[in-house]
């Protein structure tokens, strides 16, 4: 939950006022589309019986895990410049 205010947040704070009701609502839309697609996959690997739902909460755990190193690790040196760049604006 703190994560998707902090999220939601920053997309409206770096966004322009013509741009953040679009901004937000792709961003939405993205959360919509990926409950869904994640829903749908964990559906049909428990209907397929390819994983117990055991294995399918340590698969989805494993993902988000690997999601957040790769975020920390390619989008996070960006984020520190975009918000150092801001600091000497202003």
């Amino acid at each position: 939950g703190l994560n998707w205010v902090l999220s939601t947040t920053l997309l409206q704070k770096r966004s322009d006022d013509e741009w953040r009701g679009r901004v937000a609502g792709t961003d939405h839309f993205g959360i919509t589309v990926m409950m869904g697609i994640s829903a749908l996959s964990a559906g049909i690997i428990m209907e397929n019986e390819l994983l117990s739902l055991v294995e399918v909460i340590a698969l989805t755990g494993m993902v988000q895990i690997m999601l957040g190193l790769a975020w920390i690790m390619l989008a996070s040196p960006s984020e520190k410049k975009i918000i150092q760049q801001s600091r000497v604006k202003t």
